[in-house]
């Protein structure tokens, strides 16, 4: 058992280093509950699993953290000494490279989905990999998340006169998480240096159920808005309400999106609590292929960008998130890239 983690350990890092929840949201500071895009139905919004009466999305995303702190190392060098094979190279490369992280971090996450959507039904399972630091310096210790999620949802449309809209949908989730115990930077290091020696590692396991309940009213001249009720669970305690206004227009091959919101709005109490529910983000398309976008998500900037070259998408955002104690104290940029597979 104690073998086969440390393979499971060694084979999900390196998967992480070479792979590339909804990368266009993240680059538009998760401002899309108003966007009307079938590939945020499961991520964001389930009245947009009728937006279109057929889809099917297979994404493959890798999202690598703390990017100004890894490239403030010797980047290059470490690089060369993680691919060199020398144990000792390999280990004094990799000390480098954690040394700007603190407390519980996210270090590298990978993910991999695939959903459709058929006339208001929708279905979809995701599979997310992610290794977190604990502590710092010497100190510091890892673990390996993995997650599997299956999604099933139903939605309704109703398209009125004179240019309203009104859809409503339900995303069930079942999620079952793994998690390994956390393994010292000091076992690792002994573990690159003899790797005949085992690491000694646990799992524990976590399984839940919620579900998601969206609506979307499309408005004359562009305008709408949207009111989410998500993760619902058997308690009720944990649920949140998530609310949007948005407009979009074009002129010849430009388009415009533009939206404003609250995330867990029903829990704000101070001034800070709303700075970390602000979500506001704006697209510029130029003509169907290209868009542009920048946005604030939770008080921090967000930059995204979107290729589509016939079913196929290419994005890439890079973002802030805050891992401080005290908010504002410890932000980290993270840089995400997805290549998908859209029919819609």
């Amino acid at each position: 058992m104690r073998r086969s983690a440390a393979c499971i350990l060694i084979l999900l890092l390196t998967c992480s280093l070479l792979a590339g929840t909804g990368i266009t949201a993240q680059g538009r500071g998760q401002a899309v509950l108003t966007d009307d895009s079938v590939r945020h139905a499961f991520t964001h919004n389930p009245a947009f699993i009728t937006s279109s009466d057929f889809s099917l999305h297979i994404p493959i995303q890798t999202r690598v953290h703390n990017v100004t702190g890894i490239l403030g190392s010797d980047f290059t060098g470490n690089i060369k000494g993680i691919m060199s094979g020398d144990a000792r190279r390999m280990a004094t490369s990799i000390l480098d490279i954690l040394r700007s992280f603190n407390g519980r971090m996210d270090l590298l996450e990978v993910e991999e989905g695939l959903s459709f959507t058929l006339k208001g039904l929708g279905a979809g399972v995701f599979l997310r990999q992610k290794a977190v630091t604990y502590d710092g310096s010497l100190g510091m210790r890892f673990a390996l998340e993995m997650e599997a999620e299956l999604d099933w949802g139903l939605g309704w449309r109703w398209d009125l006169d004179n240019g309203y809209t009104i859809a409503a949908g339900l995303v069930n989730r079942t999620r079952i998480g793994l998690r390994t115990s956390l393994v010292g930077v000091d076992t690792v290091v002994d573990f690159l240096l003899d790797p005949p020696s085992a690491l000694d590692i646990s799992l524990e396991e976590d399984i839940a159920n919620s579900f998601d309940i969206g609506t979307y009213f499309c408005l004359p001249y562009g305008f709408s808005t949207s009111f989410v009720v998500r993760d619902i669970g058997p308690d009720g305690n944990t649920a949140t309400i998530d609310t949007a206004f948005g407009w979009k227009g074009s002129l010849s091959i430009l388009s415009l999106s533009l939206e404003a919101g609250l995330k867990g709005w029903s829990s704000i109490r101070d001034e800070v609590d709303l700075m970390k529910s602000l979500d506001a983000g704006l697209s510029l398309g130029i003509t169907s292929l290209l868009s542009i976008s920048a946005g604030i998500d939770g008080g921090y900037p967000s930059f995204g960008i979107d290729l589509e070259l016939l079913c196929f998408a290419i994005s890439a955002a890079w973002y802030w998130q805050d891992y401080g104690v005290v908010y504002g104290l410890a932000p980290r940029d993270v840089l995400s890239i997805e290549i998908a597979l859209l029919i819609d």
